[in-house]
């Protein structure tokens, strides 16, 4: 019964963060590319009603998130986030006329394939996680490399492509490090929980601002794609490695869980890179890419 409340709550945060990124892709490319990685970008997003009403989306789709986390593993609520790939899709069908093909099917397929599978082979719920050294390696580690593009953004600004991985490991961490503020809510650890949120938030605003950068250089269907494959993977194998989920107890000793991220990965590429996907946020492409914006 828990695990289906947690499967529940994580397909309602998932629905809730599909909106959020469609309303991001289309303001964000509003604005000039001189605002990328800059925190001047969030601030001119934030005179739109419309880009505010995306954030405020975010953080209800992160209390859906972390009440999941407190019913299911992270192993199997974090890729329950792919499902948003495939509303993109019934919305691109539904209401823009667009056809979904053999490609498209796959895609879903794997996905639910993939969620499926996860759910029957998940570990145990532990409202626990590693000592903290490991713990603070572990992040100090992705926390690393998602700072590192802010850091050199004069070299790596050109390389768009690096402000999407940014992206993807910001929110991987803010998703992995979720689970510690359900962790302490769990333990009746207050500050302890106040302090990862705090974290949370941090990181968020990073993966915000490298997202909406990244909006200004690629389709949002270029973006989605890696920052959800990375938000998939990168919280999973942190959750086996120092968040205390236990795959070596589930069937073939982890081996099914890593088959079916792998597959729920391979949907979300697939899936993600399809016309009838990419027409549902084609409204972005329609924003004047260049047009000019106060500081």
């Amino acid at each position: 019964m828990d695990l289906a409340i947690g499967i529940a709550a994580a397909l309602a945060a998932t629905a809730i963060f599909t909106v959020s990124v469609a309303l991001q892709a289309l303001e964000s490319r509003s604005v000039s590319h001189e605002h990328a990685m800059r925190a001047s970008l969030l601030t001119t997003l934030a005179r739109s009603r419309r880009w505010l009403a995306a954030v405020g989306l975010l953080v209800v789709g992160w209390l859906f998130f972390v009440l999941a986390l407190g019913f299911a593993p992270l192993t199997v609520v974090q890729p329950v986030r792919a499902v948003g790939l495939p509303l993109l899709l019934f919305v691109g069908v539904r209401f823009l006329g667009e056809r979904a093909g053999p490609r498209e099917y796959l895609g879903v397929a794997a996905i639910v394939a993939g969620v499926a599978a996860l759910g029957v082979a998940a570990p145990d719920h532990n409202p626990h996680h590693a000592s903290a050294g490991p713990l603070a390696a572990a992040l100090a580690v992705v926390g690393a490399a998602a700072i590192l593009p802010f850091v050199l953004r004069g070299r790596l600004l050109a390389a768009s492509i690096a402000i999407v991985f940014a992206s993807g490991l910001a929110y991987s961490w803010t998703d992995f490090v979720s689970k510690l503020v359900s962790d302490a809510v769990s333990g009746r650890a207050p500050l302890a929980a106040w302090g990862w949120a705090t974290g949370v938030g941090v990181f968020a605003v990073l993966g915000l601002l490298a997202e909406n950068s990244s909006f200004q250089r690629r389709p949002a269907t270029q973006v989605v794609p890696i920052v959800f494959a990375l938000q998939m993977m990168v919280p999973a194998v942190l959750a086996a490695l120092v968040g205390g989920e236990d795959w070596g107890e589930t069937p073939l000793g982890g081996a099914v869980i890593v088959a079916a991220l792998a597959v729920v990965t391979a949907g979300t590429l697939v899936l993600a890179g399809s016309k009838a996907v990419a027409d549902v946020v084609a409204v972005a492409e329609a924003a004047p890419e260049r047009a000019e914006a106060a500081a």
